[in-house]
């Protein structure tokens, strides 16, 4: 055989195979994004993923959640925003392979209603609308949607309101006092913060007893740290004292962290029962006339986050402690206000509730602008439920509806539930924000 033949078969053979493998490299590529028609949206709305090489076997999720897919004409594929994605990225995976894209802004979309309390001042069981409070401060959640609030009031009782509505009054005879004991027997002086531990063991702030109280499941309560007088005295919890406790939260550990109002402080109470006053050297830093930014002012609010981290609400600022030591500002600038927008040129009144969802997202409730904000992650501030102009202020009704028209009297304490819906303790009532 000639070897110019023999040459141009094998020549022809190389360039078949070529061709194939460049075939199968163009149509086996990943998918990947080009674009989206729009970066901001709301539940059930619909927009465009502009991507190459998808094909109807990939997946697309925002923010972790997946989306339905609508359409495929192309490279343009027609989704559905899903319920409580929250602002993040959108994906698409293939299988093995997950391609990350442009960073969608979620729009909540809420309704707020009203589950139990009525406008008449008293400390009345019952259901719904038929009971009544004296003046809410804190609250928090059970795992079993049970939810636990205080009264900041004379009657100063810890009261419960399971998930049909009905409120009991779960510790405290309704005296002015400091007795531990039997529910029924049990007295405080205005309670503010709550906390629950994962024994379900709850802690509340006795603020004028200078002390934190625990209650156990069967409602039994018992000192757990402060001595009584006022002060800002470290050491074994028995003997320690505080001033004005407020805010109160519990790690996974069994440490107690206590907004301490009066000393403008946050404490430790070790699960061993040992108080310690936070300081640089551990997590946050006293008021430092020589540092105006590691100053709080009439500090409240107090939360842990997904990281372990303490968020620390106050007038005009929301802090950050992180785990080793550093102290900043996650949100405001200190001069009390209303401004949304950029976390570091957002105003806040007074920050007095603070609760995080599974999306990072952190919730305060600006109790004298009438309003309940968002952080979202990315650090942007927005009105989340109230209407601050037409905020009634502490005494007047409030309004039930959407997020835009609904109104607050006096927001507090602020909750959150496994499918991501808030919970706020609003002057003589309890209030529920519907999420989407």
């Amino acid at each position: 055989m000639p070897y110019r033949y023999i040459l141009f078969l094998i020549l022809s053979f190389l360039s078949v195979i070529s061709c194939k493998k460049s075939s199968e490299s163009a149509n086996s590529g990943f998918a990947d994004f080009i674009g989206i028609s729009s970066n901001t949206g709301t539940y059930d709305s619909t927009i465009t993923i502009y991507a190459k090489n998808f094909s109807n076997h990939d997946t697309i999720e925002l923010n972790g959640v997946p989306c339905s897919v609508v359409s495929i004409q192309g490279q343009d594929i027609v989704i559905t925003i899903p319920k409580g994605a929250g602002t993040g990225p959108f994906t698409i995976t293939d299988g093995t392979t997950t391609v990350t894209g442009p960073i969608f802004y979620f729009k909540y979309t809420s309704y707020v209603t009203t589950i139990a309390g009525s406008q008449d001042d008293g400390s009345i069981d019952g259901t719904g609308l038929s009971a009544t409070f004296i003046f809410l401060d804190d609250m928090v959640m059970d795992p079993a949607g049970i939810l636990f609030t205080t009264e900041y009031s004379d009657s100063s009782r810890v009261r419960e309101v399971n998930s049909a509505g009905v409120v009991t009054t779960f510790a405290g005879n309704g005296q002015r006092g400091s007795i531990d004991g039997s529910p029924n027997v049990a007295e405080f002086e205005q309670l503010t913060g709550i906390s629950i531990d994962a024994s379900h063991n709850l802690y509340v702030s006795d603020y004028f007893n200078q002390k934190i109280r625990k209650i156990a499941p069967d409602g039994s309560v018992t000192t757990f740290a402060g001595n009584g007088s006022v002060g800002l005295v470290d050491g074994p919890a028995v003997s320690a004292s505080f001033n004005g406790p407020t805010g109160i939260a519990v790690d996974s550990a069994g440490n107690v962290y206590v907004a301490d109002n009066g000393n403008n402080a946050v404490r430790r109470i070790s699960a061993d029962g040992n108080v310690t006053t936070l300081t640089n050297n551990g997590f946050i830093a006293l008021s430092n006339s020589n540092a105006p930014h590691s100053t709080f002012s009439f500090p409240w609010a107090l939360c842990l986050d997904h990281h372990g981290n303490l968020l620390l609400g106050d007038r005009g600022y929301i802090w950050k402690i992180t785990l080793n030591g550093s102290l900043s500002v996650f949100a405001g600038i200190g001069t009390p206000g209303f401004a949304d927008g950029p976390a570091n040129n957002a105003q806040f009144e007074q920050v007095e509730g603070l609760v995080v969802d599974e999306h990072y997202n952190v919730y305060a409730s600006d109790a004298n602008n009438f309003i309940i904000r968002q952080i979202n992650p990315y650090g942007t501030v927005s009105t989340f439920a109230g209407n601050r102009n037409e905020g009634p202020g502490y005494g007047f009704t409030d309004i039930d509806g959407p997020w835009q028209t609904a109104t607050f009297s006096s927001p507090q304490g602020l909750t959150i539930d496994k499918q991501g819906n808030l919970y706020v303790s609003d002057g003589y009532r309890v209030r529920e924000i519907i999420v989407q």
